[in-house]
């Protein structure tokens, strides 16, 4: 089987090594040899110096990054307000009485994204407004006709 590397700043370090610290392991027993020069059974497999200092940097690393767990949930929720203001919602293109039955050119895209997502664009074509809607104005679901199910 072929050992696969992993560059770790500009340097080789064996990535069953650094996965085995990323999953938590408790002893982490290497070879090392003062010259690859040298002549010994372990000299092939050992480490230098210069690659026993960059596995300690990278196990550092690790157990840094392990120590910091980020909670991806609690970010989304915190950039939630800004989410709103750089993306967009679906409005009217134009003045729309009730009625109406959408079309792709009664309809337009902008922020902020407090309205019906841009990518839902294409479920609006074809359902009917239950109230007038002005030029710029967010179509929301409370200004359509309810859809009905298939099943």
């Amino acid at each position: 089987m072929r050992r696969q590397d992993l560059l770790i700043g500009s340097e080789r370090v064996r990535v069953e090594t650094v996965a085995a610290v990323a999953l938590g392991i408790d002893v982490l027993e290497v070879h090392v040899t003062l010259s690859r020069d040298m002549f010994g059974p372990d000299v092939p497999a050992s480490l230098t110096t210069e690659e026993l200092r960059q596995l300690v940097e990278g196990v550092r690393f690790i157990e840094k990054m392990n120590a910091h767990p980020v909670n991806k949930d609690e970010i989304a929720q915190d950039l939630h307000g800004m989410r709103q203001l750089f993306t967009k919602s679906i409005v009217a293109k134009e003045d729309l009485p009730a009625g109406t039955i959408l079309k792709l050119e009664h309809l337009a895209i902008k922020k902020p994204g407090t309205g019906i997502p841009s990518d839902q664009l294409h479920n609006l074509i074809g359902r009917r407004l239950i109230s007038s809607v002005f030029v710029d104005d967010k179509i929301t679901e409370e200004l359509l006709e309810a859809q009905k199910n298939d099943s």
